[in-house]
């Protein structure tokens, strides 16, 4: 499984980045999740995915309806930020 993390940088202090997770693995996966600093920022929405945050960091993991990843096929999740966007730094994993 591999994650890329490209940001668009909306209004003065906003930033959406979104996350597409490929399984390229030979078996299914039940779950996904990707997490990053928030550098201080502050989710303000959401789409395709369930949000945590701690100790400044935000984890974004599938929704209950699309868990399963096949091999091949990809999913899309992201969320818009008030704050500075940092330098990312993701981490991917899969169940």
């Amino acid at each position: 499984m591999h994650g890329g993390l490209p940001h668009r940088l909306l209004l003065a202090g906003r930033y959406q980045p979104e996350v597409t997770v490929e399984n390229t693995g030979s078996g299914a996966l039940t779950g996904r999740s990707v997490d990053r600093d928030l550098a201080g920022a502050t989710v303000t929405s959401l789409w395709n995915g369930t949000l945590t945050t701690a100790q400044g960091r935000a984890t974004v993991r599938n929704s209950a309806f699309d868990g399963a990843l096949s091999p091949g096929p990809r999913a899309t999740s992201g969320f818009t930020a008030a704050g500075t966007a940092g330098t990312p730094s993701p981490h991917c994993v899969g169940t």
